[in-house]
């Protein structure tokens, strides 16, 4: 117990040391002059455009090359114009119409969507994510394009200001230190007992 609780002490200060932000993203999101940029974009096809075999991250243009002229021209433009990128395999083990899976308890088919056509392009350089995001959704074989996941840490209690507890131990300040941890919320537990 004495060990748990040293631990999660530790924990708690590390991430008030590191993680000092109040938003996560999963590529940096900024604006400069106006236009927000990002390095990192999301794409899905709706057709098998980069063919590749089960296990492979890393996409390589020349084993792997791209079937759909529009989306090949895209992203030739896109290469002239932000500098090059990386294409990464969000599931690397899909493969393209690999859609039936047998249920385990019954033994029955089910059909599951294709999730073999989904990647994540790095760019080496910032670029313009709403520009892009446009130019690859205007294309016929995109899915879905997407900037990169943001997500704001705030409280949205309509009765926060009520709830004179919180504003006591200072929760708002803390909820920008830290994110939580599981193990702190099994001490406070471990304390009323």
């Amino acid at each position: 117990m004495k060990q748990l609780a040293a631990l999660s002490f530790m924990v708690f200060f590390v991430q008030v040391l590191c993680f000092s932000q109040n938003i996560i993203s999963e590529a940096p999101l900024f604006v400069e002059n106006g236009v927000l940029k990002s390095t990192r974009i999301t794409v899905a096809f709706n057709q098998n455009v980069i063919s590749t075999e089960s296990g492979v991250t890393l996409v390589d243009t020349l084993r792997h090359p791209i079937r759909n002229t529009g989306v090949k021209a895209l992203l030739r433009l896109l290469s002239t114009r932000y500098g090059p990128f990386t294409i990464r395999k969000i599931i690397p083990r899909a493969v393209w119409g690999d859609t039936l899976v047998r249920n385990k308890r019954n033994g029955r088919f089910s059909r599951v969507p294709d999730l073999s056509q989904s990647f994540s392009i790095a760019f080496s350089q910032p670029m313009p994510i709403d520009s892009v995001e446009n130019l690859l959704r205007a294309l016929p074989a995109v899915k879905y394009a997407e900037r990169p996941v943001s997500i704001g840490l705030a409280t949205t209690d309509p009765y926060f200001s009520q709830q004179w507890n919180l504003q006591t131990i200072k929760a708002e300040q803390a909820w920008n230190i830290t994110f939580g941890f599981s193990a702190l919320s099994l001490l406070a537990g471990f304390k009323d007992l």
